[in-house]
């Protein structure tokens, strides 16, 4: 089973005026390759003072050229104390047949097999990588395969996972912040990430960007 880079957060850890418990907060940034972003400039942002989206941003921020934002570069984690959230909407599901899954729980501990019956409801709270993610059953925490997803269906109007990432920075200009990635999208300023090798991400433009 794969091991988990994201973990539920203590309550009060990050702001999250806009967020209520139909949401799962976790640590860190789902997906194989996940999302992050290197200055392609010296460019100039206004940022928010909380993680939510209905705040304003109105924090001046300057990033760096060169300035590879990721949870791959560790470096830049540890001196700008970089925090990566998510905060995704919990989606239930449905068993449609009986089925037995094979989890972790999300403490760490040994493998067990779920046994659904047909009918059974469990809740998906994050994507993790590489087809796993973490689910809620009874009470508790693992983390899954693909093949629970496959045995069930959503209970909502779509199987489409609404996800928010927010990044805690330190800016170049010693201000600090909330920036949702949503933000930086096809922004001027912001490139693909310098990842130099699967895990490990560096300052520096991408070898295709320079």
């Amino acid at each position: 089973m794969l091991k988990a880079t994201i973990v539920a957060l203590a309550p009060g850890t990050a702001p999250a005026l806009a967020y209520d418990d139909t949401w799962y907060r976790s640590n860190g940034w789902g997906g194989e390759y996940p999302n992050g972003f290197t200055m392609t400039a010296d460019t100039a942002i206004e940022i928010r003072a909380d993680a939510d989206p209905a705040s304003t941003a109105g924090i001046a921020c300057l990033l760096n050229r060169d300035a590879t934002y990721h949870q791959w570069n560790q470096p830049r984690v540890e001196k700008d104390k970089l925090e990566f959230v998510t905060f995704s909407k919990i989606e239930a599901y449905r068993l449609k047949k009986n089925f037995t899954a094979d989890a972790q729980p999300n403490d760490g501990s040994k493998d067990v097999k779920l046994r659904f019956r047909k009918g059974d409801q469990w809740e998906f709270l994050t994507y993790i990588g590489e087809g796993f993610f973490l689910m809620r059953y009874r009470g508790a925490v693992y983390q899954a395969g693909q093949d629970l997803v496959e045995a069930s269906n959503p209970l909502g109007a779509s199987d489409v996972h609404q996800v928010d990432e927010w990044l805690n920075l330190a800016c170049a200009n010693g201000a600090t912040g909330w920036l949702l990635f949503a933000d930086t999208e096809d922004k001027p300023g912001f490139g693909p990430p310098n990842i130099t090798d699967y895990g490990n991400a560096a300052d520096g433009q991408p070898a295709a960007e320079q």
